[in-house]
């Protein structure tokens, strides 16, 4: 059973629960927006309180803010290569 929804997901977004299509070696699974084609997963850091915005066809991810689903601002809201 999948877990709760990202605290951004505003209703009428279509989301699905599955394997991430940017970072094929990594075995959790993230949520998938059907509408803006993005993936996103609580940042893997517990002591930090965003969530990473993926985008699969060029392999980089932003910090975004939990309530507002906006990048943060700063340099962690820019686009960075995924490691």
């Amino acid at each position: 059973m999948p877990p709760n929804l990202p605290p951004f997901a505003g209703n009428g977004r279509k989301w699905h629960w599955g394997m991430s299509r940017a970072k094929r070696w990594i075995k959790n699974r993230i949520w998938h927006n059907a509408e803006d084609r993005y993936e996103y997963e609580p940042h893997p850091n517990a002591d930090t309180d965003t969530w990473h915005r993926i985008n699969p066809r060029t392999g980089e991810y932003q910090d975004i803010d939990p309530e507002t689903g906006e990048p943060v601002s700063g340099s962690e809201g820019q686009w960075r290569h995924l490691k």
